[in-house]
């Protein structure tokens, strides 16, 4: 085997392959913010091994694919006693000691990952959609009830934003929730088709109820935006060589502004609340450099990540804009509709299955 780059190998005569092992570190090992340490956003895009505590699995860091040959996959978990794999594409138990997924592609098993602890879970129903609430936390046990009774309200109100009807038939909060200093506040939050997986630290679990609700609800809209609204580079994402389009002003300003309107015209908050929040976003939107464009920032996104948070600010002002001036357009007549999802996922051929055995 030859090392290509940073994320593939060349295998020689791989027509003779019956066979791959090799062994993988964690991404973190424990989500704690310490200032100045590098690799320290987007670790909701990665897996951390916590034996005795946790495992949170990213199949991205773990699970790789053949480049050109399109195939079904097996993944097969041994968990330790008394786990509980909780995912949108849940682990089934084979044994008392193995759990198997299967997925008909490589894009829709990285569309799900898990969260392996002992459970503490709760499920909540909102007309057609079943939504699964998952945690773990370092500080207290049993409290995804209590957390399901905090985003039932929110998931209602979006509910009642989208038309009436989630976009999904079946969705999962993943939390991981790490005790931090005194007055520490930090999250991390990665979307998927029917999932979003969240880290979280802060003193203790029950004063995280207003951050979690902003980042939950952030995250859930983007079901709408990319996952179903979005151009021809995440229709056809390349995991190998991504590209970047011109619409994250689109993806997380759309998203922002649906998060901030919902409040107030789902009446959970009012109107003087609903201006002091476009207020702080004009205020903190000028410390970023108004030269850039929106457009031009998206395609630089991954280079320009000192500009990146101007996309909830400014993104989302200049959504609101885009909203005032289509009702002016339209004289202000416009249809509600319910949004309605599917996977697009390409159908795999025919074939022998991938298969890959992981040893927590």
């Amino acid at each position: 085997m030859t090392r290509q780059d940073t994320n593939s190998w060349v295998i020689a005569d791989a027509r003779r392959l019956r066979r791959l092992t090799y062994t993988v570190a964690d991404t973190w090992d424990q989500f704690h913010h310490v200032d100045g340490e590098p690799g320290n956003l987007y670790r909701s895009a990665g897996s951390a091994y916590q034996p005795d505590s946790a495992y949170v699995l990213n199949y991205n860091t773990f699970v790789g694919y053949l480049e050109g040959h399109a195939r079904p996959y097996e993944v097969r978990f041994t968990r330790p006693a008394g786990y509980y794999g909780a995912s949108h594409r849940a682990p089934q138990p084979l044994n008392d000691s193995v759990d198997v997924v299967r997925a008909p592609s490589y894009r829709a098993l990285v569309d799900a990952p898990v969260l392996y602890a002992r459970p503490d879970t709760a499920w909540l129903q909102l007309g057609r959609t079943k939504v699964l609430v998952a945690l773990y936390a370092t500080t207290a046990r049993h409290y995804a009830p209590t957390l399901a009774r905090t985003l039932k309200p929110l998931l209602e109100a979006q509910q009642a934003y989208l038309g009436g009807r989630l976009p999904v038939d079946s969705y999962a909060f993943l939390v991981y929730h790490a005790k931090g200093r005194l007055g520490s506040y930090m999250g991390d939050g990665l979307e998927h088709s029917q999932s979003t997986l969240c880290l979280l630290e802060s003193p203790g679990l029950a004063d995280l109820d207003q951050f979690l609700r902003r980042l939950t609800t952030h995250e859930f809209f983007h079901v709408v935006t990319p996952l179903n609204i979005h151009s021809r580079e995440i229709e056809n994402y390349d995991f190998r060589n991504p590209t970047f389009s011109a619409h994250l002003w689109l993806y997380e300003g759309l998203t922002e502004y649906a998060t901030i309107h919902m409040a107030i015209k789902q009446k959970l908050q009012t109107l003087p609340e609903f201006v002091q929040v476009l207020e702080g976003k004009a205020r903190e939107m000028r410390q970023f450099d108004n030269t850039l464009s929106m457009t031009e920032l998206s395609r630089q996104a991954m280079t320009r990540q000192d500009q990146y948070y101007n996309f909830y600010l400014k993104g989302a002002l200049f959504n609101l804009c885009l909203d005032v001036r289509l009702r002016e357009l339209s004289g202000a007549r416009w249809a509600r509709r319910s949004y309605c999802s599917s996977w697009r996922g390409a159908t795999a051929p025919a074939g022998p299955l991938l298969t890959t055995s992981f040893s927590t």
